[in-house]
């Protein structure tokens, strides 16, 4: 049984004690960390590979940051991506930021 303390670390339940989940299970620290900031000529890349979006789609499916680790090449463990402006969605004009749910045809999407 998973609880959230007051501190809001994830705490599980074995037996008779509770196991703290460090934070850095589900995130590397900050100073491992690549935030890439993505450049307009790279957004429209990776727009060209979207199909649709959560909006559109029943098929959206991949964080759109996927499609950024794809276009880029980074490692998607430890790669944040900063969007100067949100992707549009080609079927239906939506706003899709990086973790919006996308749709994508990954193509010829190497860097």
């Amino acid at each position: 049984m998973a609880l959230y303390s007051r501190t809001s670390k994830p705490e599980t339940y074995k037996g008779d004690r509770i196991l703290t989940m460090p934070r850095d299970f589900f995130d590397p620290p900050l100073d491992q960390t690549n935030i890439l900031n993505v450049s307009a000529a790279t957004l429209r890349k990776a727009e060209a590979l979207i199909v649709g979006c959560e909006a559109c789609s029943e098929d959206a499916e991949f964080p759109f940051d996927t499609v950024l680790d794809q276009i880029t090449g980074q490692d998607p463990a430890v790669t944040d991506y900063v969007l100067s402006e949100p992707a549009k969605c080609p079927r239906c004009r939506g706003s899709v930021v990086e973790k919006t749910l996308v749709e994508f045809d990954p193509g010829d999407s190497e860097a």
